[in-house]
């Protein structure tokens, strides 16, 4: 005869009927979990680096924005300050608005940037003595340090030198148009 309906099990019609999930499930479902998990971590540990490089990319433009707009003042619109704290690399860190000589007005630039990882301060290199006299510097360039090393702005940087301390070994660059 046709059945229609399978036997059922006297087991799982009774109220007080055990039921769980077996062990083979539960770990498959925890690996499962285990795995969206250190995606998702290490998505967003990317994403982190990205937007602090991207916030260093836009601080440097903010400050090259503010030496132009001080080498406009400037006696016949040719001199960008000086760093009279630059090292033996002719690098000045940016710590603030008197990292500069003269210091820039907050006309320039109103909040004065910093590192968002606090990784190293942005650099002001002034390049060499020979283009800083005594009304300033005809040229520069600014670094940061970077921490994502696939950035494809980024530059290798050298051992000794500009933005040297960056520990990542990569350093984005503007310089002076």
């Amino acid at each position: 005869m046709l059945k229609l309906m399978p036997d059922l099990d006297a087991k799982r019609l009774t109220p007080n009927a055990k039921r769980g999930f077996t062990l083979i499930e539960l770990l498959v479902v925890i690996s499962i979990i285990a795995i969206l998990i250190t995606i998702i971590v290490a998505t967003f540990g990317t994403t982190q680096k990205k937007a602090r490089d991207s916030r260093r990319k836009t601080d440097l433009d903010a400050l090259k924005k503010a030496l132009e707009l001080s080498k406009s003042d400037t006696k016949g619109a040719a001199w960008y300050p000086d760093c009279p704290s630059a090292d033996s690399h002719g690098d000045c860190l940016l710590t603030d608005r008197t990292s500069f000589n003269p210091a820039l007005d907050s006309v320039y630039i109103k909040d004065f940037p910093q590192d968002p990882g606090n990784l190293h301060a942005y650099v002001y290199d002034v390049h060499n003595a020979a283009t800083c006299v005594a009304d300033g510097c005809t040229s520069y360039e600014l670094y940061a340090c970077v921490e994502n090393p696939k950035d494809n702005q980024a530059k290798v940087v050298p051992a000794t030198g500009k933005a040297h301390n960056c520990s990542s070994g990569y350093a984005y660059s503007v310089t002076n148009p």
